[in-house]
């Protein structure tokens, strides 16, 4: 019986190894080459876009839109509670303060009535996440925006080709960025994009792009080392334990790279932050997004499963039209434990967002953050645990998981 997993570069096909491993032994086209253009091109057209900028990372992506709307000490930016500390991050790289808003407790998106209460004259930009690929409320949000003239980024690290009222997320924004992270939507183990229809915004994110240079070769490197690991990792998970001792000496011995750095749990700025985003990464992230209406058909399927087989007493994200479903949370007492007990059988679920700012450790001291005065987030938190939706996961694995969570919700 095969391992199910939820996180661990998700996507990975035979294709996109393949293609990871064909360009190690091609240092040549690491930094430079035609699959830059390719993926702005790619981007450009999907999103029906003047500008597509790429980086290292969704960070230096969401870093280079508020630089671009010069955001600076004293100045608040608005987002979510329930989120990453990678979003937080860059507010606080700049010297302004992140305020945060409860979540809706069914969406898990930006709750509309508090997003109102937290605007003052000193907020600046407005962060929209569209949690795990489920569009937030745009209509209503923009309106409010423009009332107040304040801009707009849309978060769109889960939501690639998710839609809200048949138009693509990542339109409504004054700018959207994206992530192609290795457990998100498309995926280049690292790397973000930048998109944006305004003039203005666009003509300092091209000052701010001239200020950045390539990452090392060998920051590259592990990169285009992690699909590899990541599939003997996976192969062999459960071989005596050999998969995890793999993952912990490519670790050990910085043969990959971590999705979250030690320093990044105080909002403090990684070293990888401010850099374009490599060729052989841009290939990476090509690949994967032609194959995008493909990826995003099957994570609906096996959605679809979940919807109709769970018991349906048992609490989930309420999803809207246009979700793609990154993930599929549902609200259990006792994650750890429901947890523990699929990993006995095989199914390593997903931990997003088990923290109110993930992941475990982050300081929340240091990044402005009192859990206390987000009780929806907070009480979200505490029961999330999400199931497997990726192109990996397939319809038997789907029906092996409901019977696992519904066993578990029958012995609470």
């Amino acid at each position: 019986m095969k391992t199910i997993f939820t996180a661990l570069s998700p996507n990975l096909q035979k294709d996109d190894l393949k293609l990871s491993q064909h360009l190690i032994f091609r240092p040549k086209k690491w930094i430079h080459g035609k699959a830059e253009k390719e993926l702005e091109e790619l981007l450009s057209q999907a999103f029906n876009v003047k500008k597509v900028s790429l980086y290292e990372s969704g960070r230096t992506a969401l870093f280079t839109a508020l630089k671009a709307l010069d955001i600076k000490e004293g100045d608040e930016v608005i987002l979510q509670a329930y989120t990453c500390v990678a979003v937080p991050e860059p507010i606080l790289w700049l010297g302004a303060t992140p305020i945060y808003v409860d979540i809706d407790n069914q969406s898990l998106n930006m709750d509309i009535e508090k997003l109102e209460r937290k605007i003052s004259s000193r907020t600046k930009a407005i962060i929209v996440q569209h949690t795990f690929g489920n569009p937030a409320d745009m209509e209503k949000i923009m309106n409010i925006a423009r009332l107040k003239n304040i801009p707009v980024i849309e978060d769109c690290a889960h939501s690639i080709g998710a839609k809200y009222e048949g138009k693509a997320l990542g339109t409504f924004g004054d700018m959207a960025f994206f992530s192609f992270g290795r457990d998100k939507v498309v995926s280049s183990v690292f790397g973000g994009a930048l998109i944006s229809n305004n003039e203005n915004l666009i003509a300092k994110i091209e000052r701010g792009n001239r200020r950045y240079r390539y990452p090392s070769r060998i920051w590259v490197k592990r990169q285009l080392l992690h699909p590899t690991i990541s599939a003997m990792v996976k192969k062999t998970y459960n071989s005596l334990g050999l998969g995890k001792l793999i993952l912990k000496l490519s670790r050990k011995f910085h043969l990959t790279s971590d999705a979250v750095q030690k320093t990044e749990r105080s909002g403090g700025k990684p070293k990888f932050i401010g850099h374009k985003m490599p060729n052989a990464l841009a290939s990476l992230a090509a690949h994967q997004l032609r194959k995008l209406a493909h990826f995003n058909h099957h994570r609906e399927k096996i959605a679809q499963i979940y919807q109709d087989k769970l018991d349906p007493r048992i609490p989930r994200q309420l999803r809207k039209n246009g979700s793609i479903c990154l993930r599929y949370l549902i609200r259990v007492d006792k994650p750890a434990k429901l947890a523990k007990i699929a990993k006995k059988e095989k199914v390593i679920l997903g931990d997003w967002y088990q923290q109110v700012i993930a992941p475990e450790g982050v300081d929340y001291e240091k990044i402005a953050f009192a859990p206390s005065q987000f009780p929806v987030a907070s009480q979200v938190a505490s029961q999330s645990i999400n199931l497997p939706t990726d192109i990996n996961t397939n319809e038997k694995d789907a029906h092996r998981i409901v019977k696992i969570v519904n066993k578990f919700h029958d012995s609470l």
